[in-house]
């Protein structure tokens, strides 16, 4: 994957746009995140559940963008080439 720091923009490694990851309380990559009794990853800022995509593909990851554009991720950096 791909994401551009200045925007927050996600992409495919095929530079298939994904999702901007932004959260109105805190901004791009501003998040702070806890997990509620249920073991669910929140955003402390807007209260939205999270979904960890360690264990999703690219297509999974964009086939959930498209179906529900306001999901929430969190993603490993480690999986990204991060360009400015």
């Amino acid at each position: 994957m791909i994401y551009k720091r200045g925007t927050g923009d996600l992409f495919t490694k095929d530079g298939v746009f994904i999702k901007r990851l932004h959260c109105p309380q805190g901004g791009a990559g501003k998040v702070t995140i806890t997990k509620d009794f249920l073991g669910n990853l929140k955003c402390v800022g807007c209260r939205r559940t999270i979904v960890d995509t360690s264990g999703l593909g690219e297509d999974e990851m964009l086939r959930l963008a498209t179906m529900a554009p306001k999901t929430c991720f969190a993603i490993d950096m480690r999986r990204c080439q991060v360009i400015p």
